[in-house]
């Protein structure tokens, strides 16, 4: 099964539940928002975070601090942030998006101003995180945030990280159309992967161009990773002429215009290994998928190899 999120959450941090009050009153009515509080305490909106927000609002007495132990919990952090307060100082207000706020709200906040800054913001940041119009697959704030929920739940996991082999050779010869294609034939196989072979809540996303992530719990992981090179392999053949089927290979004119040979397109899969007391986050995670991809799409043809620890 594949989670996208459909519930916007709007966390708002304080520690008397004054703008809590004003904006729960706004969305009270549409179930497709979700207003959740916190104080300021640490532990607390700790807790707040596992669950992503798409936008949050702090009004505290010290709006900057408590901006800076929030992206302190995540070095990949993209969701919005607006400061609230009545501090009218447009030298102060300057410090403060200087931080890294998003927007300043000077209190008192008319109603359909704050709704219409929040839809807006949240709006922007869904377009960012748009699934690919190729795939339909989300794109990478989606995986960041993905990955994040999980940490902070201190989860044991897997990350794939997968690509096609001579991808671009495919491109050359084929044409981008046909190459469009391709991309799409691995997104399919990936995500009928995951619901045979993968468990509730496992996530597919798409990195771009032939790159993808798949996120999951599930214990036998190899198995998955061996539906999706059987099927690739198999499936791939139908966008392959008989002649370069034969031959097994593509010749493609270089730079200089010189033919050389690339094997037929395959896929690698490259999995991290996290487990629950592991400190990482996901520019962690991605750096040793990096390392462990490096490794196996030096091996010729469908490779997949499993990292059984952080390195």
């Amino acid at each position: 099964m594949i989670v996208l999120m459909i519930q916007k959450r709007i966390l708002i941090i304080e520690d008397r539940e004054e703008i809590y009050t004003i904006v729960n009153d706004i969305f009270k009515i549409d179930d497709s928002y979700k207003v959740v509080t916190s104080n300021t305490n640490n532990k607390k909106i700790h807790e707040c975070m596992k669950d992503i927000p798409d936008i949050i609002l702090i009004n505290t007495a010290d709006n900057i601090k408590v901006y800076q132990d929030i992206v302190g919990l995540n070095t990949a952090f993209m969701t919005p942030i607006i400061g609230i307060s009545p501090q009218p100082n447009n030298k102060y207000i300057i410090e403060t998006l200087s931080k890294g706020f998003n927007a300043y709200i000077i209190k008192p906040m008319d109603k359909e101003y704050i709704y219409y800054i929040i839809i807006n913001f949240i709006k922007l940041i869904h377009t960012n995180r748009m699934a690919s119009s190729l795939t339909g697959l989300p794109g990478n704030i989606q995986i960041a945030n993905e990955l994040q929920r999980r940490i902070l739940k201190k989860e044991a996991f897997y990350t794939l990280y997968i690509d096609l082999d001579n991808f671009k050779a495919y491109n050359d010869t084929y044409g981008f159309l046909r190459g469009d294609e391709v991309i799409k034939l691995a997104a399919n196989i990936l995500q009928e992967a995951v619901i045979q072979y993968g468990i509730d809540g496992d996530f597919v996303g798409h990195i771009g161009g032939d790159d993808f992530v798949v996120v999951t719990k599930v214990k036998d992981v190899e198995k998955l990773c061996k539906y999706v090179i059987t099927n690739f392999d198999d499936r791939i053949l139908k966008y392959i002429n008989e002649e370069d089927k034969e031959r097994g290979f593509f010749e493609v004119p270089n730079r200089k215009g010189i033919i050389e040979q690339y094997p037929i397109t395959s896929i690698s899969i490259a999995g991290v290994t996290i487990k629950e007391d592991d400190k990482v986050d996901p520019l962690i995670i991605a750096e040793v998928g990096a390392q462990i991809k490096h490794k196996v799409k030096a091996i010729p043809g469908s490779v997949y190899y499993i990292g059984k620890r952080l390195l």
